[in-house]
């Protein structure tokens, strides 16, 4: 019994959760701290409701659909040849600007290791994160246990750290504005995005050949609603504990916590990053390898060179990055999702 739900239940709601939380996590604290901290988990609250039924509309489609697809095969089923080119633009230019939102975070996790040397912090990350791509290392081996154990690890010490020393006086911000009423939303929506493991999701509960939908239906709805619970606890661990709330949420924790917690920190971090830089760098060699028909040696240098170039021209501010992509890619992958949903239910 207890071996049926973890392989049922446990076992994909994991596999979702770990997908959607990620770098997106670390712009919270300063969204909610600059649009108010009522707002933001209101914000949070609602998408997170939204987002999961999103990610129940693309696992109806993808258990409903005949065949093996991915997100560019589905466009191009249910909404025509046209679809193809902006469901490819939504994969890999997301692709890419998650790959240079990770360059800037490396730099905000080496910075509480090491003094000094920006560029040679973020030339070794890209030497390491490139290397593994180009040379085809495993991504399960090297990336699936530390994007999950690390990032909820560092949520956990932030949070346990931060409650120690609660105050309720963090749910007044000083840095208010009506005009930032709306900047958490760009933000949450990149937060929350699952769509890849969704597909894995559905396609793990098929093999296992059980009732599929109920299983789906409770994995994918778990496995969405806790990122919004622990992106809660992170927001109120950073909030009670930085002295100061910035963009990355990190950097603000010097000076405020001891050294060993911003050296834990900084560690943990470095490895969730690096591990996630990999496993979306595979992704995106993959989709220009399937989809695109581009050769892996071509595609892979792609994948490697673009996200350091676009760092190098000023593609590099750590929160426009997240909000953009959030807002842009984010929200049209969820268009393309209920309008493929809807093409589905009115051919049934």
């Amino acid at each position: 019994m207890v071996a049926r739900w973890y392989y049922n239940f446990l076992l994909p709601a994991g596999l979702l959760s770990g997908t959607i939380i990620g770098a997106g996590v670390f712009s919270l604290p300063y969204v909610f701290n600059r649009a108010g901290i009522n707002p933001g988990f209101f914000y949070l609250f609602v998408l997170g409701l939204a987002m999961t039924v999103v990610h129940l509309l693309y696992a109806r489609l993808v258990l409903k659909t005949r065949g093996h697809h991915n997100f560019v095969g589905y466009a191009r089923l249910y909404l025509g040849r046209w679809a193809v080119w902006p469901a490819l633009a939504i994969g890999v230019l997301q692709g890419l600007i998650n790959l240079v939102v990770y360059l800037v975070l490396s730099l905000s996790f080496s910075n509480l290791l090491f003094a000094g040397g920006d560029w040679l912090k973020i030339g070794v990350f890209w030497l390491l994160g490139s290397s593994a791509v180009f040379l085809n290392f495993k991504k399960e081996a090297i990336t699936e246990f530390f994007i999950t154990v690390g990032i909820a690890l560092i949520i956990f010490l932030i949070f346990w750290q931060g409650v120690s020393g609660f105050s309720p006086s963090f749910l007044t911000s000083a840095d208010f504005s009506w005009g930032n009423i709306f900047l958490p939303i760009g933000p949450i929506i990149y937060s929350l995005g699952g769509r890849p493991a969704v597909l894995e999701l559905v396609g793990y509960l098929k093999g296992r050949r059980q009732s599929v939908w109920p299983n789906v239906e409770r994995a994918v709805t778990v496995g969405t609603l806790f990122p919004v619970l622990l992106y809660g606890a992170f927001v109120i661990g950073i909030l009670s504990l930085a002295p100061r709330v910035t963009p990355d949420a990190v950097s603000g924790l010097t000076g405020g916590v001891a050294g060993w917690f911003l050296g834990a920190v900084g560690l943990l971090g470095l490895l969730n990053i690096l591990s996630s830089y990999i496993a979306i760098g595979f992704d995106i060699s993959h989709i220009l390898r399937v989809d695109l028909n581009i050769s892996r040696p071509v595609g892979v240098l792609m994948v490697v060179f673009c996200p350091i170039l676009l760092f190098l021209i000023g593609f590099n501010d750590f929160l426009q990055l997240v909000s953009a992509s959030g807002l842009i890619f984010g929200s049209l992958e969820i268009i393309f999702i209920i309008w493929m949903w809807r093409r589905l239910s009115t051919r049934s």
